[in-house]
């Protein structure tokens, strides 16, 4: 029962929402929030830092990022830069909770999250007799125990690894200047062995091939490989099986976090588009990560291609009270972007509507 494991303290990921969400209010009583909502990320920040009536949100806003900096949406691609290196996905975030007002309410929704565990803890508690009650609550004990280990993992593991990060783009930087790459970020097209071939040799000409031609071509294959949907099923000829989309009404997945909403689905595949949702949105997509988590306040549903009970989704779906279905197969190519769905988080279901 996903209610056992819901609401769960020490949770990393969890602080991202409220952190926000705080940033967010500081700057309407600072009456400073038009900077956030009237222009582009980087020239609100920038504007932001240069005024003194926004200090505090200033200071608010280097805590969030010496605490969750490391972080951003796939932050396993080294590609991506992170918040702290572009604080606009902040700044952006920031703004949409502006918008979302009052529909959000993290304090609100902890509270209710645990008071969901303890009923459901008592119900269950209840059905037992005195020995199987202890073995239960030494097991759940341990169940509990282990979802915030198992997320909070990803936050060390990325913390541990954005130096690394820092240090390439850095030396990815230091070449586009010298003119061996088009782009500072080419750098991360290139493999370790190639990188301390030029490192060695002073120059370019120490690897085989023009670093221009090289991470030019294998831009093209990265994102040509992102427009490829890998089958769910190959079959015995070699080839995918793919079901019919015709009259597809009700997609199965696995119960990830209780409740029920209905609302216009928004397909999010590109994970530099999560920060674009808007407040009430259901988002469907095939994975999330820690970096995905500042929009889950935002959302009042979720729908994941890909996970389980302790997947990263399902873990903070329930910290915040979405209700969420992961593991459903097809669900980016049955759903329609705007497509009116309703997501049944306690049976596992997603039902879709003609409406769009």
């Amino acid at each position: 029962m996903p209610d056992l494991v819901s609401g769960l303290p020490g949770m990393y990921a969890a602080e991202v929402g409220p952190a926000l969400l705080a940033m967010a209010q500081t700057l309407k009583e600072l009456n400073v929030s038009h900077v956030v909502l009237d222009f582009r990320p980087d020239e609100a920040l920038a504007l932001l830092r240069i005024l003194p009536e926004a200090t505090p949100f200033n200071e608010q806003l280097e805590s969030f990022l010496q605490r969750h900096g490391h972080r951003c949406p796939n932050e396993v691609e080294f590609l991506n830069p992170r918040w702290k290196e572009a604080p606009g996905q902040v700044i952006e975030l920031v703004a949409n909770y502006l918008q979302a007002g009052e529909m959000i309410n993290p304090s609100e929704v902890e509270e209710r999250q645990r008071q969901r565990r303890a009923e459901a803890v008592t119900q269950i508690e209840a059905k037992l007799d005195l020995l199987r009650r202890a073995i239960f609550r030494a097991l759940l004990k341990k169940a509990q125990q282990a979802i915030p280990i198992r997320d909070n993992s990803r936050y060390f593991i990325t913390k541990f690894a954005f130096p690394m990060r820092k240090l390439y783009a850095q030396l990815g930087q230091r070449w586009a200047e010298r003119g061996w790459l088009r782009l500072p970020d080419d750098i991360f097209f290139l493999t370790v062995a190639e990188i301390e071939a030029v490192i060695k040799a002073g120059t370019p000409p120490g690897v085989s091939q023009d670093l221009y031609t090289l991470t030019a071509n294998r831009r093209l294959a990265y994102e040509y490989w992102f427009t490829v949907v890998a089958p769910d099923v190959i079959g015995p000829d070699g080839k995918p099986v793919r079901e019919e989309e015709e009259n597809v009404h009700v997609l199965e997945g696995i119960a990830a976090s209780g409740g029920q909403v209905r609302g216009k689905a928004r397909i999010v595949l590109d994970p530099h588009e999560a920060a674009t949702l808007r407040a009430g949105e259901i988002l469907v997509t095939q994975a999330t990560d820690p970096g995905w988590t500042p929009v889950f306040p935002l959302v009042s549903g979720l729908v994941l291609e890909i996970g389980g009970q302790i997947s990263h989704g399902a873990i903070v779906a329930r910290e915040y009270g979405i209700p969420a279905v992961v593991n459903v197969r097809g669900a980016t190519s049955f759903i329609h972007d705007g497509q009116t769905i309703i997501v049944d988080g306690t049976n596992g279901r997603v039902l879709l509507s003609s409406e769009i």
